[in-house]
């Protein structure tokens, strides 16, 4: 990583190097002299006492994502390397709880479509609960007449389902289905409920 420095503050960077940016930067300072295609191998490209390109190091602490998030960088010029470090600050409360709700919108999702299973005729059947397979049961039990069957394939065989089944299979999805949005639900007011980042921190969500 390499920045374009003047007067001790960055005015292009981190960037990987990139000999077009550079140069259109430094036009502005009236430097026009070719700067090498590749990454430097000698490094700082001094123009003057106020301008030079420096290889960027950026020390990045350890710190909790949900609860914290990183101020900066601050730059450290004393070095041929320009070092930057950041300052690790709490989130407000109300915005980890906004962060978090999407995230437990997804895990939901997830666990709505993961599939679950049914015995039909002593043999278990693998269901996808995805919405368009759902969908497709659906209209396949509204199509079938009584007494009809219907040759399935699943994901780990093959089944010949009558009308019940196709009833008690959707039964089977609607309960699985039900399941992750009450996750859900009760995941949010367990969110709503905290008072502190402490408790939020705590909040599992899988």
């Amino acid at each position: 990583m390499y920045a374009l420095v003047h007067k001790n503050r960055v005015i292009l960077g981190p960037i990987d190097w990139n000999r077009g940016m550079f140069s259109f930067e430094l036009e502005k300072y009236g430097y026009k002299d070719p700067l090498p295609r590749n990454s430097p191998e000698t490094l700082p490209i001094v123009f003057s006492n106020e301008l030079r390109i420096c290889e960027v190091k950026l020390e990045y602490p350890e710190y909790n994502r949900r609860t914290e998030w990183l101020n900066g960088p601050y730059w450290d010029f004393s070095s041929d390397v320009a070092v930057g470090t950041f300052t690790i600050n709490p989130i407000e409360i109300h915005f980890i709880k906004a962060n978090l709700k999407p995230e437990v919108a997804q895990v939901r999702y997830e666990k709505e479509i993961s599939g679950t299973t049914i015995t039909i005729n002593n043999t278990e059947l693998l269901i996808d609960t995805s919405r368009e397979q759902r969908h497709v049961f659906q209209q396949k039990y509204l199509m079938l007449n009584e007494g009809d069957t219907v040759n399935w394939k699943f994901k780990n065989n093959w089944m010949t389902l009558s009308k019940s089944d196709l009833k008690d299979i959707m039964l089977s999805i609607e309960s699985h289905v039900q399941s992750a949005f009450d996750w859900e639900h009760n995941k949010l007011i367990e969110i709503d409920n905290c008072t502190t980042a402490e408790q939020l921190n705590e909040v599992e969500i899988k």
